[in-house]
């Protein structure tokens, strides 16, 4: 008759091919120290971390405003400006589990192990992208807006509301229901990459102050992004401001004209740069949803998201937590990350849908 009842400490604690459990268990740890302190580019670009549920934050670029100083006068303070906006952050738990007990860890190899740990640090990348994506990208109206914990809104960019007034910036002033949820309402053409960027840079976001725009495109939409040149006529009659120029580290090409000014960099702060249009970057990723352009203006002061976790040091990134076996704590152990993804500057980005529909209509992306 077979032996029932727990397993001991005196058990094989080591895999098939005599890797010890506990040296695995430390080597898992290590590479979420790595993942946790070197986040994704797409994150660390678009997002500000935060520990706040919400802040209170200016919704436009834009400095001080100096006055000529006179012999006695006492210099006017510089005020708080109204077009704080308190935003809201949500904060929410995921985890998954590996089921490792002990028999299997005795059966299997340690290099199968180590691609099961893989998969669950590519599914937390994709998983947080997922949010960056659905932050930007799904429109809200009032009565649909979400909310945290504190009941403080967790808004989406400018969204065509009674309330979606952005601040005047450089003498240009905006009338409310402001969005930056288009369509191209027919074909994808450059005065549409144009347009989109301009939604961003009005509002004071751009090479100027200290930020980069970035489209960010599905590679099927980049490639149509490939072909814009100036001067192109759209089918409405404007025409194309700039010319997609290919970046540093595209393959030979042949062309009859000549390229004035500097190509975009191979890479942007770790992401691959297809080229430029005007101003911008153009990125491609496949998980970007196909037929949904997005320009964001990157930059340590420009950031469109906040990206919350929570208040406790030790409960940020993505954690592994021991099973009840405190001697092999790789048995029965999970993953958990808790974060939130909102909108923290409404006007930092913009989206555009390609379709013939004249209404922005959200991507399904979870």
């Amino acid at each position: 008759m077979a032996a029932q009842g727990y397993s001991t400490v005196g058990d094989v604690h080591a895999t098939k091919d005599g890797k010890d459990w506990a040296t695995i268990w430390s080597e898992f740890q290590t590479t979420l120290e790595l993942l946790n302190t070197n986040r994704s580019a797409v994150v660390n670009l678009f997002t500000e971390n935060t520990i706040r549920a919400q802040d209170d934050t200016e919704q436009a670029t834009g400095g001080a405003d100096f006055e000529e100083a006179s012999e006695f006068g006492v210099p006017k303070s510089t005020r708080v400006s109204p077009s704080l906006l308190e935003v809201g952050y949500p904060l929410r738990w995921y985890d998954i589990r590996k089921s490792w007990t002990r028999m299997y860890l005795a059966q299997v190899e340690a290099g199968q192990l180590e691609t099961l740990h893989a998969s669950v640090l590519e599914g937390d990348n994709r998983l947080i992208f997922q949010h960056v994506m659905g932050a930007l990208m799904t429109k809200t109206t009032i009565l649909t807006r979400p909310v945290n914990e504190h009941n403080v809104p967790v808004y989406s960019l400018w969204d065509g509301e009674a309330d979606s007034t952005p601040p005047s910036y450089a003498g240009k002033s905006f009338a409310p229901g402001h969005d930056h949820y288009a369509t191209t309402n027919g074909a994808f053409e450059a005065v549409d990459l144009d347009y989109l960027i301009r939604n961003v840079t009005e509002h004071g976001y751009g090479a100027d102050f200290g930020s980069q725009i970035v489209i960010l495109a599905h590679p099927d939409d980049a490639d149509i992004i490939t072909t814009f040149r100036a001067g192109q006529v759209a089918a409405d009659g404007g025409k194309a401001a700039n010319d997609f120029i290919p970046a540093a580290n595209a393959p030979a090409f042949l062309s009859n004209e000549a390229i004035i000014g500097d190509r975009a960099p191979s890479s942007y702060e770790g992401l691959k740069v297809l080229g430029s249009y005007g101003e911008a970057y153009i990125v491609t990723n496949h998980f970007v949803p196909s037929g949904y352009v997005t320009a964001i203006a990157s930059g340590a002061q420009s950031a469109p998201l906040g990206f919350r976790e929570h208040t406790q040091p030790g409960l940020r990134g993505l954690q592994l937590f021991p099973g009840d076996n405190n001697a092999y704590p790789l048995i029965e152990s999970y993953y958990s990350r808790g974060f939130g993804v909102g909108v923290k500057r409404r006007g930092a980005a913009a989206v555009l849908q390609i379709t013939e529909a004249a209404e922005y209509t959200s991507p399904s992306i979870f």
